[in-house]
């Protein structure tokens, strides 16, 4: 056994992502589709304006999600305001079935804000 005295652990190739980063980007993710599904709503009801906000939002919810995932610096609080911008849409659009998933995204972050942060 004289051998194996010399031997380090094996490290992954990649980088190994926390479960509660994944779960969080992929909270961000989902909630980003539901604004997709709202957004084809409302443009193809017709009414463009609301439409195309959904679809910013949808953008932008996407983007906070990679960003996540990514672990940069300012995830979090970006992360925070899309909620928030979120949250302020749905209840101006009368969309309460969208605070749900953006109120559990923002709860989610909050809780997860330490494993989001890069290690360094």
């Amino acid at each position: 056994m004289r051998h194996r005295e010399g031997l380090r652990p094996i490290e992954p190739a990649t980088p190994v992502m926390s479960g509660k980063v994944f779960i969080i980007g992929t909270a961000f993710l989902v909630t980003g589709a539901t604004w997709a599904l709202m957004s084809y709503y409302q443009l193809a009801g017709g009414s463009r304006p609301i439409g195309t906000i959904d679809v910013l939002l949808v953008v932008i919810h996407l983007f906070a999600g990679l960003l996540v995932y990514r672990r940069v610096p300012y995830a979090i609080p970006l992360g925070l305001v899309v909620v928030f911008l979120g949250l302020a849409a749905a209840l101006l659009n009368d969309y309460l079935l969208l605070l749900v998933p953006d109120g559990l995204t923002g709860l989610l972050l909050i809780l997860g804000r330490h494993a989001v942060r890069r290690a360094g």
